[in-house]
């Protein structure tokens, strides 16, 4: 603990690698918590409540963080969902950015028009973390250094790629055009990618990479705000994003057929990742990204430092699942959660956090299937998930805490004010 301001601050640590979550010391209110399935994404996200963001402003920065230090899974060049509590407006509201069609990606607009509805911060600042990793360097985290190892012939040179050296976890990596793109749209605004000579740069990369993509496609693209799939959890509703963006329909279903229905017959989405926070105004969020594989089509879009995603079969989500879980007549953010790479890893956890009340990290750690094991040589179709939740003590008090799974090496962080 240390002083800032007068106000005593708390930092709290779990990590995706047998972390018991953000737990709650006596006399402090944990109501501000990020995670996300990598470690300085999650990071970055608690510094942006402490500097007084809200949950949409943390996960905006997790997200292009991620671009950076977890490009195998989330980026630019492809796409994602949200889910979006607004206490203000007491409303959950779904926020799509798919890949369109013609190939243009939703990334970059997409977290615009998230942070442009419900984010306090200016967007310079939360683009600018991301930025800097990418032209001074960061230390390779286990998650990008396993992704890395597991899609050699799609990694970028950076990473390894053809005739480079294996990707090993701590060797600092910089991605200077990415970071000269990233530059452009901080300095030009979120626009410069999708108009002008950027877009020019990115289209024509896109062709050689032999994915078309036109100038016109990138001006057209716009982000979707939609309703969501509710569903009465006692006095509380649970939200999931529709379709096509994450597996909302296919969640729904496996809420009503429990964990047996979850480990059986529901696709793998290699490639996905997950980022949420609850801030203290009750405001909750849940993202999922997908590339569409490890590293996407492991093509870059030119010179800009853009990996392109793959292209998805028709009808195929690029995300497992997220979900936020609000109590509706007094607006407050009870859960956020997200589910990479399989629909179970969303499901089960869901099913254990809200019927059998277990905390965050117990809920993740449970087996999703037969030879499922809480380790990170789980079977692909455990996938990985991120989980946070709020409970209130006798007193009225609320407690969040969040948890990174286990299965992975993402990490839960929050921040605790009071005494």
């Amino acid at each position: 603990m240390w002083r800032l301001g007068g106000a005593v601050t708390l930092i709290l640590l779990a990590a995706g690698c047998g972390g018991n979550g953000t737990e709650r010391p006596a006399g402090f209110d944990v109501l501000n918590v990020a995670v996300a399935d990598e470690p300085r994404a999650a990071l970055i996200g608690r510094d942006v409540l402490r500097r007084g963001g809200n949950a949409a402003d943390a996960v905006t920065a997790m997200a292009l963080t991620m671009a950076v230090t977890l490009p195998s899974r989330v980026g630019p060049g492809a796409g994602g969902a949200c889910l979006v509590h607004d206490p203000a407006e007491g409303s959950v509201r779904a926020l799509q950015f798919l890949p369109g069609g013609d190939g243009a990606p939703g990334f970059l607009r997409g977290l615009f028009s998230l942070h442009g509805a419900h984010g306090t911060l200016r967007w310079a600042e939360l683009i600018g973390s991301a930025e800097n990793l990418a032209r001074f360097g960061h230390p390779m985290s286990r998650a990008l250094a396993r992704d890395a190892a597991a899609a050699p012939d799609r990694a970028p040179p950076p990473l390894g790629g053809t005739g480079g050296a294996p990707a090993v976890e701590g060797t600092t990596v910089e991605f200077p055009a990415l970071a000269a793109t990233l530059g452009r749209v901080r300095r030009d605004g979120v626009g410069a990618f999708y108009e002008g000579d950027l877009a020019r740069q990115v289209a024509e990369g896109a062709a050689e990479a032999g994915q078309p993509l036109t100038v016109q496609a990138l001006r057209a693209y716009r982000p979707a705000w939609t309703d969501t799939i509710e569903i009465e959890v006692g006095n509380d509703l649970l939200h999931f994003a529709p379709a096509p963006g994450v597996s909302g329909p296919v969640q729904q279903r496996l809420w009503a057929g429990g964990a047996e229905a979850a480990a059986a017959g529901a696709p793998v989405l290699p490639g996905g990742a997950s980022a949420a926070a609850v801030s203290a105004d009750e405001m909750a969020v849940a993202c999922g990204f997908g590339m569409g594989a490890l590293f996407g089509s492991g093509a870059a879009a030119g010179d800009t430092g853009v990996l392109l995603a793959a292209p998805a079969p028709p009808g195929r989500p690029l995300h497992g699942g997220v979900a936020v879980v609000v109590n509706e007549p007094l607006a407050r953010a009870l859960l956020a959660a997200g589910g990479a790479d399989a629909a179970a890893a969303l499901a089960v956890p869901l099913r254990e956090r809200l019927r059998d009340d277990r905390p965050p990290a117990d809920a993740l750690a449970g087996p999703r299937g037969p030879g499922d094991r809480a380790g990170p040589e789980a079977p692909a179709d455990a996938g990985r998930g991120v989980l946070i939740g709020c409970a209130w003590d006798r007193g009225e008090t609320k407690t969040c805490r969040g948890a990174a799974d286990p299965r992975g090496f993402g990490l839960a962080a929050g921040t605790a004010t009071g005494g």
